[in-house]
């Protein structure tokens, strides 16, 4: 019976309830699959398959993330998504490939470690009435802030700490996504799956947000690659079309 690692953190060690939706399917097409933290011990060449879950915290712990994947590359361990894609898809600039090939994308501002300015007088050059500001390895709204033109300030300390530390991005905030909601897109295999509409921004305070923009817009929050399914509740239908979708 093949036997796979559903990757996850320590703060869910048996999995989030919907993740948890996968082992039944995944039992009756005999294949054990088994809770796994990411970052503790183990021996991952037990696995025939590793696929990465809620490992919500990697951004904390980025480069020991990026060594685990290489590791499991190097042990010719398969990993759901291929680690290609988990690398390209770790840090925030994947944007700007994609932008690059012609996909629209939230106006973003990359300063670098070297570029000083005031985020006050920038946002007021860009025109833009509010922005976020985060790091360009995030996840669940880490380090995260929503801003003002007029208030902009306030996020002074924190942008300097990550454009000389791990990166930094400030993006114009999209009114639509807290006015309108936001549709997400899902993918197996690269054929359509299902979609969600979300009435809510993504946002774990009033002083913070994760977004993406409707109308075929992209912002920073994550495609999905790195975690596959991990932002959207696991439907049933999904549960289906995922399991078939990796082993056939």
């Amino acid at each position: 019976m093949p036997r796979i690692a559903l990757a996850t953190s320590s703060k869910y060690p048996n999995l989030t309830d919907d993740d948890r939706l996968l082992l039944a399917p995944l039992s009756t097409r005999n294949i054990e699959a088994e809770p796994t933290i990411w970052n503790e011990p183990r021996n991952w060449s037990l696995f025939n398959a590793v696929i990465i879950r809620s490992c919500w915290d990697y951004h904390l712990q980025p480069e020991k993330f990026l060594h685990w994947i290489s590791a499991l590359e190097g042990a010719q361990i398969p990993v759901f998504n291929p680690t290609p894609i988990i690398r390209w898809n770790s840090d925030k600039a994947y944007l700007r490939d994609l932008e690059a090939k012609g996909i629209a994308a939230v106006p973003t501002f990359w300063p670098g470690p070297a570029h000083q300015l005031s985020l006050s007088e920038k946002l007021h050059e860009l025109a833009w009435p509010k922005a976020v500001v985060k790091p360009r390895i995030s996840a669940t709204a880490y380090r995260t802030q929503l801003v003002t033109a007029n208030n902009a300030a306030s996020a002074q300390p924190l942008f300097d700490d990550l454009r000389v530390g791990p990166g930094v991005m400030v993006q114009k905030f999209i009114d639509s996504i807290a006015t309108e909601g936001e549709w997400s897109l899902m993918f197996f295999s690269g054929a359509f799956s299902h979609s969600r509409f979300s009435a809510k921004p993504r946002s774990s305070s009033s002083e913070s947000t994760m977004y993406t923009a409707p109308g075929g817009v992209l912002s920073t929050f994550s495609i999905g690659l790195n975690t596959p399914l991990a932002n959207t509740t696991l439907m049933p239908i999904s549960v289906r079309t995922t399991t078939p979708a990796i082993f056939g």
